[in-house]
This record gives C-alpha cells, structure tokens and sequence, in this order.
C-alpha cells in the first residue's frame, strides 16, 4: 500500500542518513534494462545526501560480454554517477572478485575518512 512504502522510505532514509559508521551504499539495478525513473531518483538522492555508493548491475550472465560492457557505459551515463558500476552475476560468479575487492578497501580504509 501506499502508507506502507511511504512508511519503508522513511526508516530507509533515517537509516542511511544517520549511519555514520556506514561505508558504501550498494545499488542494484538489472542489467537487462536502462535504469527506471525509481533507479534514477535514488541514485541522486544517494549523491545528493553525500553517500558513497557502487551500482551494482545484476544479472549480467543474460547478456553477452559486449552488450553488458554497453549497458554498464549506458548505466553509468543515464545515472550521472561518479560511482562505480560493476556488473555482476551470482549464477555465474563473475564480477564477485571487483565488487570484494571495493568492499575490502572499503574496510581498509574504515574507520578513516
């Protein structure tokens, strides 16, 4: 319902606004598709509250290597983003190791900012 998502954005917003110890956001999009008009309001409000993120594009094994290599250049384009857009897959297990990696120097680099 209505008041019922109106509701989730609230405690999600309090939640990645008043999270100090938080690093990085991840922010999943399909691969498969440009981002939606939601994919692109939450990704600037992301930038705009000053959180880091990576866009996280899922799904990656339905697609060629090519057409995913586009659709990641397509994605970080329509966002505007100065975050990283790794593409990755669970089925296949590709991109794990670059998105680990971001996450371990994340964790490196923690506490200090």
């Amino acid at each position: 319902s209505k008041s019922t998502l109106t509701a989730l954005s609230r405690r999600v917003e309090t939640y990645l606004t008043l999270r100090p110890q938080l690093v990085r956001v991840m922010h999943l999009v399909d691969i498969r598709h440009p981002p939606t008009r939601q994919d692109l309001e939450v990704h600037r409000w992301l930038l705009d509250h000053g959180l880091q993120a990576c866009v996280v594009a899922t799904k990656q094994d339905k697609l060629s290597r090519g057409a995913a290599l586009n659709q990641v250049r397509h994605i970080q384009k329509a966002l505007a983003t100065p975050a990283p857009v790794l593409a990755v897959s669970a089925v296949a297990r590709t991109g794990l190791d670059e998105l680990w990696a971001l996450m371990e120097a994340d964790l490196a680099a923690w506490p200090v900012r």
